[in-house]
């Protein structure tokens, strides 16, 4: 459990600028925050067979401004999300402002609340990338 500034996007794992990071067989509960977040320019994760249950006032699970192919499958996300110090938007599961994520098979129970979701793909502006995607000739 960990409990960390939420303005920081802190919560149970945080991951940014890597390649190939495969996160298996846990159970990621009751942390201020995210209960997985990949950030920035993080690519090829596998997030699978995972538990995330019970964190709050942020994401269950999240890839943030990350590209490459990842797969995030077999996860159960429970009762993510609940707002206690944060008003702002949860999801169970979020991609934001990234590209090349496969997600299938959850089990996922929404928690009660304001601004708590499901599932979402949000896409942004989030600026210049330092790993932009090869272009075809």
């Amino acid at each position: 459990m960990s409990h960390f500034d939420l303005d920081f996007g802190s919560g149970g794992i945080k991951i940014g600028s890597t390649s190939g990071v495969t996160i298996r067989g846990n159970t990621i509960q009751h942390n201020d925050g995210s209960g997985v977040h990949f950030d920035d320019y993080s690519q090829n994760e596998v997030l699978e067979g995972n538990i995330i249950t019970d964190n709050y006032d942020s994401d269950g699970m999240n890839q943030e401004m990350g590209y490459g192919t990842s797969t995030f499958r077999n996860n159960i996300v429970l009762r993510n999300g609940a707002q206690v110090s944060q008003t702002h938007y949860t999801d169970h599961i979020a991609v934001h402002a990234s590209s090349g994520v496969t997600a299938y098979c959850y089990v996922m129970e929404v928690s009660k609340g304001p601004g708590v979701n499901g599932w979402i793909v949000g896409a942004a502006n989030r600026g210049y990338s330092a790993y932009p995607r090869p272009t075809s000739s």
